[in-house]
């Protein structure tokens, strides 16, 4: 009956979707909606592992690194401790807070580190640097790390000190594993690593300036895998690689042939796509695009209709910034608001009963906490399909020089004695607010409340080395001073001012740029001096903040939920994150930029799907109607 049922077509395979390896989460998401007919499989025959050689170091040598103003030094130093160093000697022209926070976490690690600092034009100090080097243990490797030179008589001091380096360690060390010059300058200590290598030393030279655009991070990947070749000199090239056009990758998984000048009005089901394709492309448009369509109707739909799609998922494709932009974008216009310790923000819940700015102490809301802006803007777009009420805890300008956990403690005593807050509550840290995010939650705790903790952004390792490397350019406190300037002014009035150089230059202080500024914005601003006053005064102390701030291992009771924000910065390990938690911390990485993760859609469905049941079935039962009240005469 069997085999005849199947020559017959009565008995027939059961239908299939079949994912690649690197798709499982979607695979397991389409089995728990119920939204797949026959099996689902994974793909592992063709699978292929990116596999890269790594570096091994050994925990009983020593390394000696020598390091410039740049954080290239620091990333490959932090590449080898990864990779099993212990002992090392660094040598820094000079040592900035986020260079001293590494060294600190590392110290932290178990690592032995000594060191020192003066310029590496000091040509008879060599030999003493390796002896003391191997005094931690014998020298494993020497690494120089070059990121800035400022004029041919600074290369040729540089190209002396390598030569001196060289000729030092063939004498005193002769069987290195490895000698790298790694620079973002061509062709630094190329000479000397051929010559090492012709006489049978080991030597590798890393030419890394057409890198202008990668991050130090990115600098240190490629130079572990230069470490691992044979070549003495090689060049770093970016690779570039292209998303698939998406209205292609559709017609691909749908498996149809799309005839040239076909009719706008016609429908896929007309050009042949089976019903098993079905939940494919709708996986496909839901984890890529944010697009939710019901089953029955995307045979249905027309061509044009799907052009309409392409066109509405693209329309916005964030191209990344740099600098201060990554957390300065917009200045809050209303003075009030943005001065004021709470403000609501609109999402999906709505009650009748009370307008937009009453809060109901009865409710359990979204606490959020902002970046460094300090202040509700950014947020609208976030919060706007959220299933809970919404509220920005903004700090305001009374208290500038304010620490982490005062501004925590702060917002502790708003949320206790005038908000309320109950036990599961709903904390969110965008940027720099997570570091305030997580002190919050610990002070919380202490009062016996627990509940869940948004990081939007990155843990806060992430965001101080995203800091940092967006402000590798800026050396100085004059420098930051005058970068915070110009960029505030810019926001303020939507374009740059010429005559601010100038007015800068002439300004001895701190204090006396701040009022140049604001002497500069008179006539073309439609705020108080005092408000410009304040925002700039803010947005500088806000920055110093969080440079070389370290957080404190806080093991939290509450859930924490990291939303990590495409960066190629972030290096922070499962491990290093976990010590935030006795609970699992659950990490989800998105795919914008840190400058644009706050309009993702994708952070709106995930802050919904961690809110508990509770609240969701409220929001189920509740009407979401616009209501407006009508007075009859």
């Amino acid at each position: 009956m069997l085999s005849e049922g199947i020559c017959r077509g009565y008995v027939r395979p059961l239908s299939r979707v079949t994912y690649a390896p690197k798709d499982a989460v979607r695979a397991f998401r389409l089995l728990e909606t119920s939204g797949h007919r026959g099996k689902v499989l994974l793909r592992m025959k063709d699978f292929v592992f990116n596999v890269y050689p790594r570096v091994i170091c050994s925990p009983d040598e020593s390394h000696l690194m020598f390091w410039d103003e740049g954080a290239l030094g620091v990333q490959l130093t932090n590449k080898l401790v990864q990779r099993g160093a212990k002992k090392l000697y660094v040598h820094s022209i000079s040592f900035n807070p986020y260079k001293q926070f590494k060294i600190v976490s590392w110290r932290k690690l178990g690592v032995g580190v000594i060191t020192l600092q003066n310029n590496v034009d000091v040509n008879d100090s060599v030999s003493t640097i390796i002896n003391n080097a191997t005094a931690l243990g014998t020298i494993e490797g020497i690494c120089v790390a070059i990121t800035n030179v400022f004029d041919g008589e600074h290369k040729e001091k540089l190209t002396k000190f390598i030569n001196s380096l060289d000729a030092a360690s063939r004498l005193l060390c002769p069987d290195l594993k490895y000698f790298a010059v790694v620079s973002t300058v061509s062709s630094v200590g190329q000479d000397t690593c051929i010559a090492r290598a012709n006489n049978g030393y080991k030597a590798t030279s890393l030419d890394l300036s057409n890198m202008s655009k990668a991050s130090s991070h990115d600098l240190a990947e490629a130079a572990e895998r230069a470490l691992l070749t044979t070549s003495s000199v090689l060049l770093a090239q970016p690779a570039h690689s292209a998303k698939p056009d998406m209205l292609k990758e559709f017609f691909r998984l749908a498996e149809i042939n799309v005839p040239q000048n076909p009719s706008l009005d016609t429908t896929l089901q007309q050009l042949g796509m089976a019903d098993a394709k079905v939940p494919i492309v709708s996986s496909f448009l839901n984890m890529n695009y944010n697009i939710s369509l019901e089953a029955d109707s995307i045979p249905k739909l027309t061509l044009e209709k799907l052009h309409e799609l392409v066109e509405y998922a693209s329309d916005i494709v964030p191209n990344n910034v740099s600098g201060l932009a990554n957390f300065f974008s917009t200045v809050a216009n209303e003075v009030l608001l943005a001065s004021t310790d709470t403000v609501m923000v609109s999402t999906l819940y709505k009650d009748a009963t009370l307008s937009s700015d009453e809060f109901d102490v009865s409710k359990r809301y979204l606490y959020i906490v902002p970046g460094m802006e300090g202040h509700h803007e950014r947020f609208h777009v976030l919060c706007e399909h959220l299933k809970l009420p919404a509220l920005v805890l903004q700090p305001g300008f009374d208290h500038p020089t304010d620490t982490v956990q005062e501004t925590a403690q702060r917002f502790a005593q708003i949320l206790t004695n005038k908000l309320g807050i109950q036990n599961n509550f709903y904390l969110l840290g965008y940027e720099a607010g997570v570091l305030v995010a997580l002190e919050l939650a610990a002070i919380l705790e202490d009062y016996g409340l627990t509940g869940t903790v948004f990081c939007v952004g990155g843990s806060p390792d992430d965001i101080t080395k995203i800091l940092e490397e967006q402000l590798r350019n800026i050396n100085t406190e004059e420098q930051l001073q005058d970068a915070v300037i110009r960029h505030m002014s810019r926001l303020l009035v939507g374009e740059d001012i010429a005559s601010l150089d100038e007015v800068l230059r002439d300004a001895n202080n701190w204090s006396e740029k701040v009022d140049a500024c604001v002497g500069v914005l008179l006539g073309r601003l439609q705020h108080s001096t005092q408000y410009v006053r304040g925002i700039i005064t803010a947005a500088l102390a806000s920055i110093k903040r969080l440079r070389g701030y370290v957080a404190p291992a806080h093991a939290l009771r509450s859930q924490i939920v990291l939303l990590r924000a495409a960066s190629t910065n972030v290096t922070s390990s499962v491990q290093e994150l976990q010590r935030y938690s006795q609970r699992p911390v659950a990490i989800h990485q998105l795919h914008t930029p840190l400058s644009f993760i706050s309009n993702d859609m994708e952070c709106q469905a995930l802050v919904n799907r961690y809110l508990d049941t509770e609240i969701k079935s409220e929001f189920d039962m509740l009407n979401l109607c616009d209501t407006y009240s009508y007075k009859y005469k």
